[in-house]
């Protein structure tokens, strides 16, 4: 496999995993 497109997919993968986390913390707070 490509790294480049690993690298992309992952850091995409981070990227929503991590804009999810946001919204659920600001349901939170």
């Amino acid at each position: 496999m490509n790294l480049n497109a690993y690298l992309v997919h992952y850091v995409g993968y981070i990227h929503e995993n991590y804009i999810s986390y946001l919204a659920n913390f600001e349901k939170i707070t």
